[in-house]
């Protein structure tokens, strides 16, 4: 038996899903009755507080993406499983917050297979510190700011939490840290930079912004994005008072159909809900009698080409979880179909070489690989190659390393500054059969360790 240290109250302690909980003497939830602030606003999110009607930038952009995903999270309340990558943006977003208040970061919660992702990004936040990008003075971390209005008989509550934000001259400025939630390292043709365009648009942006506004005056503001998966790439959108006004009025027009809603019926092209979760519109194609020849229609209409966007936009996303489902399978029982586990062989430059001493009996010189390459490019006058070997990818520097004729002294030159790297890759292959005979080589990759290049640093 001990008291609630908020209301004063007598609570006693269950353990339940693995946790300890605060319960009244009648066995019930004990912030259901407790008087604290805090206890009112989970009872607010939850939609246990009566009259109160809560909505979020995230449960706004839910119910547009498909008023059934909406009911399922936040009407039936079943929780979403939080996959590695959210496990890691939480731990992420929590190092920060301590890292910003000056306190001492918590142990990381991380799947082991994330913890490169986890000491990039956590080295580029201490970076970030160092460098003066986020300035604690008169700013606001992890800041939770409410505004409320009547929408018939109920009262809305719109709740905005800031990772950062400090306003200047009426002009506030919120940044938000971005560190690839629900993004899996199989999925990287989903990792994305957000554009200034898309920010533009942003129910998050414009609703922290308006928010802000209705405890402050301000003449239009700013959201950023700090996307720590891309070394802390920093992108924004500045918006007007217009701007902000307009998202007002819109914003009122989509809460009323919210609160008004009790069928939830489901967006037919819906990309944002589990596959086979609802019906969706059959595909418009026709598929061969021997199942492998598909025949698409081509769009006649804006309509049938939104509507085809969206299929593609699904099939990948059921064939990625299909993918991901046989994984283990395979694992244990072999190849299946096209699905098979690949061995790879990748070339890359290494992080350093030993160069030759240009005098006679000298000592060979330790130095950054990259460095090395930019000057044996630069000797035999091939400096145009450096922003294609150098910036962008391997592609470039395969065919060097390939090359017989037009770049076989160059390619002589920078093979021994190169190490192999063995891995096995689930994915599949036209012909399982052939590629587990005979490992297929990567493409040679250098960007991973070109990100140290501009700066020159180990």
């Amino acid at each position: 038996m001990a008291n609630c240290k908020d209301c004063g109250l007598a609570i006693e302690w269950q353990r339940a899903v693995g946790k300890w909980n605060p319960v009244d003497a009648d066995g019930q939830p004990h912030y259901l009755t407790c008087s604290s602030e805090r206890a009112r606003d989970m009872r607010v999110r939850r939609g246990q507080e009566p009259g109160i009607f809560p909505v979020d930038p995230t449960r706004i952009r839910t119910y547009i993406d498909c008023p059934a995903a909406y009911k399922r999270r936040y009407v039936d309340r079943i929780p979403d499983e939080k996959g590695p990558a959210a496990q890691l943006g939480i731990a992420v977003h929590r190092y920060a917050e301590a890292r910003l208040k000056g306190e001492e970061p918590p142990a990381p919660v991380v799947p082991l297979e994330y913890a490169r992702d986890w000491r990039i990004m956590r080295d580029t936040i201490d970076l970030q510190l160092q460098n003066g990008l986020w300035d604690l003075r008169d700013a606001a971390v992890e800041d939770r700011l409410k505004w409320t209005w009547t929408e018939g008989a109920m009262t809305v509550e719109l709740m905005v939490v800031m990772d950062w934000w400090a306003c200047e001259n009426a002009y506030p400025v919120v940044t938000d840290i971005k560190s690839g939630w629900g993004v899996e390292h199989d999925g990287g043709e989903l990792f994305k930079v957000s554009s200034k365009a898309e920010l533009k648009k942003s129910v998050q942006g414009q609703a922290n912004i308006l928010v802000i506004g209705k405890h402050v005056p301000i003449e239009g503001g700013r959201f950023q994005e700090v996307h720590l998966r891309y070394g802390g790439e920093l992108v924004w959108a500045d918006y007007e008072p217009e701007d902000i006004a307009a998202f007002e009025e819109v914003l009122r027009a989509h809460v009323a159909l919210m609160i008004r809603d009790n069928e939830f019926v489901a967006n037919p092209f819906c990309t944002v809900c589990p596959p086979g979760t609802h019906p969706t519109l059959k595909q418009p194609i026709t598929i061969g009698e021997d199942g492998k020849e598909i025949t698409l229609q081509a769009p006649r209409t804006r309509e049938e080409a939104e509507r085809l966007a969206a299929y593609a936009h699904a099939a990948r996303r059921v064939a990625f979880a299909a993918t991901d489902a046989l994984k283990g399978w395979c694992a244990v029982n072999g190849p299946t179909g096209t699905f098979a586990h690949v061995a790879h062989v990748s070339k890359r430059i290494a992080p350093f070489v030993l160069r030759t001493p240009a005098e006679e009996g000298g000592e060979p010189e330790r130095v950054v690989g990259v460095k090395e390459v930019v000057r044996i490019l630069e000797e035999q006058g091939w400096g145009d190659l450096l922003p294609e070997l150098v910036v962008v990818s391997g592609t470039k520097l395969r065919s060097v390393l390939n090359s017989t004729r037009k770049y076989v002294s160059l390619a002589g030159a920078l093979a021994p500054l190169l190490i192999e790297e063995h891995e096995t890759r689930f994915e599949e292959r036209r012909v399982v059969e052939e590629a587990v005979a005979e490992p297929a080589a990567a493409p040679v990759d250098g960007a991973p360790q070109l990100s140290l290049l501009p700066g020159g640093q180990p």
